[in-house]
């Protein structure tokens, strides 16, 4: 992870203690995994089939409108994303196939969320739901040798939506803790031609700390 990302968490998590007030719930810091996946749609045959790649995902949010039972998620993640691809390898002087090569491509992206809240406040818990609209900005890649040509072409950033559940736990430390569990989907491609058209589909499984 990078200086400037490391940077611009503390500095994001700095900036939301002192704008602190009545019209702010609550702010935090999540840190899990993404189980990130390429789908590429093909308009012709193709036996490519990605699998799905584990990767970080770390960032913070401030949560607005401390009403009852709704409330606003403006959140800025790093995480990491992309596809794994297992290829079968045969023995140099046969057909048969003796086992397989795994490529895993990876882009990272600083992901931005404004989400809509709706929680259910019990006496130590609060179940939630959240969906909202995402932007991806890409931060930098590690492309597998032979896959540099496609890659290139990728677009920069994209929009999504993202949907979850999740529950808060109320003071069950001198602080409060949350866990996480969100489906994220592109709207657009991040990348087409007329043969093929690739969106990012990931599932992130996050627990957090909040005030």
């Amino acid at each position: 992870m990078s200086k400037r990302l490391l940077f611009f968490i503390f500095g994001f998590t700095l900036i939301s203690t002192t704008l602190h007030a009545q019209f702010i719930r609550s702010y935090g810091i999540k840190v899990g995994g993404s189980l990130a996946k390429q789908v590429w749609d093909y308009s012709i045959n193709s036996s490519l089939e990605p699998d799905n790649r584990f990767g970080l995902n770390i960032g913070g949010f401030v949560e607005f409108l401390d009403i009852p039972f709704l409330s606003v998620v403006a959140e800025a993640d790093y995480t990491q994303k992309g596809m794994k691809l297992n290829i079968p390898t045969t023995g140099p002087d046969s057909p048969d196939i003796t086992g397989t090569t795994t490529l895993n491509n990876r882009i990272d992206y600083l992901s931005l969320f404004l989400l809509g809240k709706i929680r259910y406040n019990l006496v130590l818990f609060s179940p939630y739901l959240i969906a909202g609209p995402r932007a991806d900005i890409e931060l930098g890649r590690d492309i597998e040798k032979g896959f540099e040509t496609t890659y290139k072409d990728f677009k920069k950033g994209n929009f999504g939506l993202t949907i979850g559940i999740g529950t808060e736990l109320i003071k069950v430390l001198p602080l409060s803790l949350l866990a996480e569990f969100r489906y994220n989907y592109d709207l657009s491609n991040v990348y087409s031609n007329e043969n093929v058209k690739v969106k990012n589909q990931s599932f992130d499984f996050l627990v957090g700390v909040f005030f």
